[in-house]
């Protein structure tokens, strides 16, 4: 289940946010990347171990300066540091006005091409493995953990 984040906490992970990622001449803050909080709520879902962990960091953040709350957060505790940059970033790079400044079109599929097989068998490199069939390890689930199977 996913925390529920108040207003206030969602405003201080805003302004650490801006932060850990300021605006730059070619890029936006954290805050610009995601004005209305739907990627940060696309995330929260994601990743609710990071909204529960985050959110007492969040309510206690709101009583100090965030530069000084962020700097005494990486000599007291450098793991929760850590979960609040994963989410800033995480959440950022979510971000189509982030992505479009990256020129980066995101994940596409990538069918291969009618005669792709062709080329990768013409030199015999995968012959071998043709040869010797089929090999994995079955799952945990169809043997017992820790038992070293091979199925030819």
């Amino acid at each position: 289940m996913t925390a529920e984040w108040s207003a206030e906490q969602r405003e201080v992970f805003r302004s650490l946010g801006d932060i850990l990622a300021p605006a730059t001449e070619r890029f936006p803050s954290s805050s610009e990347a995601d004005p209305h909080a739907r990627l940060l709520d696309r995330a929260l879902r994601a990743r609710p171990d990071l909204a529960e962990r985050l959110a007492p960091l969040l309510t206690e953040a709101v009583r100090e300066d965030p530069v000084h709350f962020l700097d005494r957060l990486r000599s007291t505790d450098p793991e929760l540091l850590e979960d609040l940059i994963t989410l800033v970033v995480g959440t950022y790079y979510m971000s189509p006005k982030v992505l479009h400044r990256l020129s980066y079109p995101g994940q596409q599929a990538a069918p291969p091409l009618p005669d792709e097989a062709d080329f990768y068998l013409s030199d015999g490199l995968l012959e071998p493995v043709m040869v010797r069939g089929a090999r994995y390890r079955p799952t945990p689930a169809h043997t017992e953990v820790g038992a070293e199977a091979h199925c030819e």
